[in-house]
């Protein structure tokens, strides 16, 4: 009984005195792992022009000045959204900006504006991991010698429901890597709109390319494998696809291309349509099911044919319309 006794004052003393220290210590350690933040994949930021990078945090109420801060918080995986309003080195933004691994969305496509200048040579830039860039207009970049609203040398990249305008060179440039167009525009710049060179791979759908100044609307070299499907390519000042390289799928038989490749070759010339002036011996371009402006059936094949809807200038080389 004494024994007993003993070990009951002992829980009372126990009791009063609080739990021993190491279960306080076990206790702190399971409520921190409870509450613990969560892992960057998800991490949304927020930038807005009425924004402060300095005192902004990213969230919604607190939002950064600039898509330039914003990328340089982000974790691999965060979307960055940003509200309406022009963004340009007159509002503290530092091009190019590179978005590889992020996803980049606008408030939307005509309100929300990535504007360069003269001396801006790139706007966006995509190197590496998954990229995606939708909702907004990148324009004005560019310096008339080099550059592009978009540029792009690795990785993965889908422009959705973009608009790619008014460059003093290029709308988009992919070097490689994996490009994929979905409802974008790429309009009004002042050379091919389009152009990919390299071992890329860029895919188009229910898009649109019109009034390249001077230039072709869409200009693939090197090894380049191209995919288009439901796009229009209009009213280009040189051809509206030239082939110098690699290779295209515009439509098979299975798969008609539902686009439609009129107006283009303004300037004349041995522009057309689609031009194929690869080296010889290239596979052949497949064009099944397409509005070319005109009623054209079959494989042509070059050099000698010529017309206003496809130029072929290797000899042997072959582009099928379809029956």
């Amino acid at each position: 009984m004494t024994r007993t006794a003993r070990s009951e004052d002992d829980v009372a003393r126990i009791g009063r005195r609080g739990p021993a220290p190491w279960l306080v210590l076990v206790a702190a350690i399971a409520l921190t792992a409870c509450s613990a933040p969560p892992t960057s994949v998800g991490t949304t930021l927020y930038v807005s022009p009425l924004g402060d990078d300095q005192a902004g945090t990213g969230s919604a109420a607190q939002p950064y000045r600039t898509l330039t801060s914003a990328v340089a918080q982000a974790p691999a995986g965060a979307t960055i959204v940003l509200a309406d309003g022009t963004y340009s080195s007159a509002t503290g933004e530092a091009f190019p900006i590179d978005v590889s691994g992020l996803e980049v969305r606008g408030a939307s496509a005509n309100g929300t504006v990535l504007a360069g200048n003269t001396s801006s040579v790139y706007g966006l830039r995509v190197t590496s991991g998954e990229a995606t860039v939708r909702d907004l207009t990148v324009r004005g970049f560019g310096t008339g010698l080099t550059g592009a609203n978009v540029w792009m040398n690795g990785g993965t990249l889908l422009l959705e429901n973009a608009v790619l305008s008014n460059g003093a060179r290029h709308g988009l440039e992919l070097l490689g890597g994996t490009m994929t167009l979905r409802s974008t525009t790429v309009t009004e710049n002042a050379d091919d709109n389009v152009v990919a060179r390299g071992n890329a791979t860029l895919e188009m759908f229910d898009s649109l390319v019109s009034a390249s100044l001077g230039a072709d609307g869409i200009n693939l070299f090197d090894d380049v494998t191209f995919r288009m499907r439901d796009t229009r390519v209009l009213d280009s000042d040189g051809s509206g696809i030239e082939l110098r390289g690699g290779s295209a799928d515009l439509g098979t038989a299975t798969d008609p291309g539902g686009n439609t490749i009129t107006g283009n070759a303004i300037g004349g010339g041995s522009a057309a349509q689609i031009e194929d002036d690869r080296p010889v011996g290239a596979s052949i371009i497949l064009a099944y099911g397409n509005d070319l402006g005109a009623s054209v059936t079959g494989v042509k094949t070059g050099p000698d044919s010529f017309g206003f809807v496809w130029a072929i200038v290797g000899a042997g080389n072959q582009i099928d319309f379809g029956p």
